[in-house]
């Protein structure tokens, strides 16, 4: 009950915080009071999500602050009067104009230093801030945490201070700077072994179960399946609607299916992970995906046939590779995640009214007054979502590189070894063969152990061999990570958890990413949040392209092919988010 009226008076707050500043800011002097009572309630509903539920607390307040503007803006739209005001024909400088040099040379070599100059320099920031943080005693996990988001936050501040230098000796020596300083970092190495020792003095190296290594694809893929980036991507509605029948429902019945799917694969090169998808109100039916094959599973647990999401597979891997090769194409994402970045914090810097003037939406003009208008509004109060999008899809994109450099300074080249301390290890692999685990025992544990949670997956880890392990995925209410990993032997003993729901803050931070990032936290509601977002994200986009040709336009420049590529890609946009 406490928790409830918490949130109610959280969400209040936000709302009335917006609605206080609409009216300070409609005054002609701005007035003090007004402004301190808008911001105070801001920071109380910040303070009451956060004493709700931590991130997610937050996350979910902002969420009303912005809905809530959103509402008085299309208020204001609706009584907005015509606008008299011509637009701005000031030029842009972004392609030359008649009888001027295309300086084509120089567009190269900046777009160059941007973009692989600058990936160059933010890895080894993140080098840099990974060897700081050992040295002044941060937790492993911690540390590779910072390092991860140090390469997205690094890239898009250096590609903002090149774009405001005119020099291009400046624009060197910004990029060689956080170079120099991952010199120590790279002769001194600062590394963690990441072997143990056993009793007898031997040594036992360890595999980490990562999501952001080559071996995590696939349950990254399964995580993004599951929810289907909500309605944003169609994916969950089209996997929803093949799911007519209900799923496995006992522990027995799963572990009939695991047994029946491990026997199909019988004289096949053995699967590396097994992922047993459990059914839930949103996907009801049961799915075990192996490296080879993926399948339905009968209310028995026999095998009903193979898992036909095409469609979904398609969109998903859209979504994170491009359909490209899967570290060239997560690697591409990332980049046009720093670049989603970029955009938003130059937005701010060009436009030292765009706070001032939040409310300020003059609709009907169509000499430009308006969309300008319409792209500044929107930009304001989608900047937290798109600040959170771009930066978690950056991150998750650029993991991948950004985890092969720091494995290559402090980990002998072991790409997952980076991951070991954020989402936790595999013990070593013994090829040896073994009976199939015990997910049954696994699931009853929990059942008894954990009955608040949602069990989302269960795992196995090289099955029918002696090295093999069970881990089962639980989501917890109201946070942000995508779930805890709890262990199990092949008996069914429990072990140990991860660490991704208590452990170091890193652990957390890393987990929360993908929950953040496709909005699949809070149920319909927050989808359709995000989806309403999303398509002003790409409005945004859409009009900024529109704002820039409508200026070269006014100065007596036609740009018709331009203008129909910028259609197409808005389109485009718009689909993807839909």
């Amino acid at each position: 009950m406490a928790d409830e009226m918490l949130f109610a008076a959280g969400s209040a707050s936000a709302v009335a915080a917006i609605l206080v500043l609409r009216v300070s800011w409609a005054r002609p002097g701005r007035s003090r009071l007004l402004n301190a009572a808008g911001w105070l309630l801001l920071a109380i509903s910040v303070a009451a999500g956060s004493a709700l539920a931590g991130a997610w607390g937050i996350t979910v307040m902002a969420l009303w602050a912005m809905g809530a503007a959103f509402v008085l803006l299309a208020v204001a739209a609706w009584k907005s009067p015509p606008a008299r005001r011509k637009a701005s024909s000031r030029r842009a400088g972004m392609l030359p104009e008649a009888g001027e040099p295309l300086r084509l040379g120089g567009r190269v070599i900046t777009f160059l230093l941007i973009v692989l100059g600058a990936m160059i320099s933010s890895i080894a920031l993140a080098i840099t801030t990974r060897w700081i943080a050992l040295l002044a005693g941060a937790a492993e996990a911690n540390a590779n945490v910072l390092a991860l988001f140090a390469a997205p936050l690094g890239w898009t501040i250096l590609a903002f201070l090149i774009l405001m230098t005119d020099s291009r000796r400046r624009q060197l020596v910004i990029l060689s700077i956080p170079i120099a300083t991952a010199i120590p970092a790279f002769v001194t190495g600062a590394r963690y072994e990441r072997r143990h020792r056993t009793g007898d003095g031997q040594k036992v190296s360890f595999r980490p179960c990562s999501h952001w290594s080559d071996r995590r694809c696939a349950a990254l893929y399964c995580l993004a399946d599951r929810h289907g980036c909500g309605i944003l991507s169609g994916t969950a509605t089209g996997r929803a609607t093949e799911c007519t029948r209900n799923g496995v429902d006992t522990p027995e019945a799963v572990q009939r299916g695991v047994e029946a799917v491990l026997a199909s694969e019988a004289g096949q090169p053995s699967t590396t992970h097994l992922y047993v998808h459990l059914p839930d109100k949103e996907l009801p039916r049961t799915a075990v995906t192996t490296d080879t094959q993926a399948v339905y599973l009968a209310q028995d647990g026999s095998i009903a046939g193979p898992e036909e999401i095409a469609w979904s597979d398609f969109v998903v891997k859209l979504h994170y590779t491009l359909n490209l090769p899967v570290l060239v194409g997560i690697t591409i994402v990332g980049i046009l995640g720093v670049m989603m970045l970029a955009l938003a914090v130059t937005g701010v810097v060009a436009h030292p009214r765009i706070f001032r003037d939040a409310f300020r939406l003059r609709a009907r003009n169509d000499s430009g007054v308006g969309l300008a208008d319409w792209h500044n509004r929107l930009s304001v109060w989608t900047l937290p979502f798109s600040v959170a999008i771009a930066l978690t899809g950056a991150l998750i994109g650029l993991a991948s590189i950004t985890a092969y450099a720091v494995a290559a300074d402090d980990y002998q080249g072991d790409v997952e070894a980076v991951y070991g301390p954020i989402f936790g290890e595999e013990g070593e692999a013994d090829p040896r063969p073994a009976a199939v685990p015990d997910v049954a025992a696994a699931l009853e544990h929990m059942a008894d152990a954990y009955p608040e949670l949602n069990l989302t997956y269960a795992i196995l880890h090289d099955p029918m061999t002696k090295g093999q392990h069970v881990q089962i995925v639980g989501e917890h209410d109201r946070r942000l990570i995508f779930g805890e990993y709890y262990a199990f032997s092949a008996d069914g003993t429990f072990e140990h958890t991860a660490g991704l729901a208590d452990g170091d803050w890193g652990q957390q931070a890393a987990a929360s990413t993908y929950q953040l990032h496709f909005g699949t936290f809070g149920g319909l509601p927050v989808k359709l949040a995000y989806l309403l977002f999303g398509a002003a994200l790409t409005a945004i986009c859409a009009t900024g392209t529109y704002i820039w040709l409508g200026k070269r336009r006014r100065r007596g420049i036609e740009e018709p092919r331009l203008r129909g590529a910028g259609t197409a890609s808005s389109s485009a946009r718009l689909w993807f988010w839909r």
